[in-house]
C-alpha cells in the first residue's frame, strides 16, 4: 500500500514539476498543490472505505436490549482530510424505544467530527478567538470547520477535562493529569497550559 501511494505521489510530483517548469504554474506553490491533491485523493479513498454500513446490530447502549433497523442515513463527517459522506444505520431499541447510530459510536464521531478533527479544532480554538481559530485549519490544511464547530469542540474538551479532574480529586487527589493522560486508552492529553485536547 505504501509503495503504491509513493509511486502515485512521485507521478504527481513529476507532473507538477514539469508543469511548473513550462511556465504554466508557480514553482513556489508546488508543495501546496501536491499536498492539496494528495489530501483530496486520501479523502476520496476514506469516503469509499466508509461506503455502506454493513456492521452487525449491537445492543442498546442505554438498556442493553435488542435493536431493530429503522433506516439508513448519510451524514457528512469532518475529518483531518476533509468532509466525507458516511452511511450509518439508525437502530431503535425494542425495549426503551431509543434510537441511535452504532457506527457513529464505533468510529468515535461526535458533533459530526472524528476524534482527530476534534483534536485539531480544539487546538485551534485554544490559541485564539473562535472566529480567528477557524483560519488556522483552513490556512494549514484547507479545512473549513467553521467557528461554531470549533467552539463546540473546544468547549466539549474543556468539559471532559473538568469532569476528569473532578473524578481524580474525588478518588483521593494527588493525580498528575499530564501523566495519567499518557496512559493507553486515554482520549485526552494535557497540554502544558493545562488545556485538554483529544489524543490522535
Amino acid at each position: 500500500m505504501r509503495r503504491e501511494l509513493a509511486s502515485a505521489s512521485a507521478r504527481l510530483a513529476r507532473f507538477e514539476l514539469e508543469r511548473s517548469g513550462s511556465g504554466s504554474g508557480d514553482a513556489a506553490l508546488l508543495d501546496w498543490r501536491l499536498r492539496t491533491e494528495a489530501m483530496e485523493a486520501m479523502r476520496q479513498g476514506l469516503e469509499l472505505a466508509c461506503g455502506k454500513d454493513r456492521s452487525a446490530p449491537g445492543p442498546c447502549p442505554a438498556r442493553g436490549g435488542r435493536t431493530r433497523l429503522s433506516r439508513f442515513e448519510r451524514a457528512r463527517v469532518e475529518t483531518v482530510l476533509g468532509g466525507v459522506s458516511v452511511e450509518m444505520a439508525r437502530r431503535v431499541c425494542r425495549e426503551c424505544g431509543r434510537s441511535g447510530r452504532p457506527r457513529e459510536r464505533r468510529l468515535d464521531i461526535e458533533g459530526s467530527m472524528t476524534l482527530s478533527a476534534r483534536r485539531l479544532a480544539s487546538l485551534a480554538g485554544s490559541q485564539s478567538s473562535y472566529a480567528q481559530a477557524d483560519e488556522l485549519p483552513r490556512e494549514l490544511s484547507g479545512l473549513n470547520f467553521g467557528a461554531k464547530r470549533i467552539e463546540r469542540a473546544t468547549r466539549a474538551v474543556g468539559d471532559d477535562l473538568e469532569a476528569w479532574r473532578s473524578e481524580a480529586e474525588a478518588a483521593g487527589g494527588g493525580v498528575s493529569l499530564a501523566r495519567e493522560a499518557l496512559k493507553p486508552g486515554r482520549k485526552l492529553c494535557c497540554a502544558v497550559d493545562g488545556t485538554g485536547v483529544p489524543a490522535l
